[in-house]
């Protein structure tokens, strides 16, 4: 009789393991759909902005323009071409992210989106001792931004303009949107 409870127990035992571990596995893969669900909501939700607020998107194009223009203007380094981190341009479509690159040319000719050249030697002096990372640019700038706040017609944005690792400069601006066009107060400078 005890040989049979402790078969018993011994088999209730195996199976509470077993349904432990498979309850585990369930919960890991419904935290990986539950990430992945997070993330599609806030791609879509951007792409949805751009969609139902188009004099929004007007404005944040003027704007990023506005502030990737002051900061390469206080410094840069160099015009022979200009590199965006096409990432940072939050709320706007593609092709709202394509006037942002047009409306650079004034500054070089040759604009570019940083991630289609992250990888060139012309551009970039890349330290291949440092899991090649990128170490500065040669005679180009690198541009990208970050907003911090985009409420009606006020904003807050820093943007840098980055030329190596002992080069950049880090505006924060204040932001009034005017009769159309953006008023840029600097805040705060950051330099390396």
């Amino acid at each position: 009789m005890n040989r049979t409870i402790n078969k018993m127990l011994v088999g209730v035992m195996l199976l509470t393991i077993f349904l432990s571990i498979y309850l585990q596995s369930i919960n890991k893969d419904y935290k990986a759909v539950q990430a992945s669900v997070v993330i599609v909501e806030s791609e879509v939700s951007e792409k949805l902005s751009c969609i139902e607020n188009p004099e929004e998107e007007e404005m944040r194009v003027k704007l990023y323009i506005a502030v990737m223009k002051d900061a390469f203007n206080i410094a840069n380094g160099g015009n022979d071409f200009i590199a965006i981190k096409k990432d940072t341009l939050k709320g706007l479509s593609e092709k709202s992210k394509e006037e942002v690159r047009q409306g650079l040319e004034v500054l070089s000719p040759k604009v570019y989106w940083f991630e289609d050249i992250k990888d060139n030697k012309t551009f970039f002096i890349i330290n291949e001792k440092k899991n090649n990372q990128i170490s500065a640019t040669i005679n180009g700038t690198l541009l990208y931004l970050d907003l911090r706040e985009f409420k009606g017609n006020e904003a807050i944005v820093e943007t840098t303009s980055w030329y190596g690792n002992l080069g950049a400069v880090i505006p924060t601006y204040k932001a009034l949107y005017k009769n159309g066009q953006w008023e840029l107060k600097n805040i705060g400078t950051g330099v390396s």
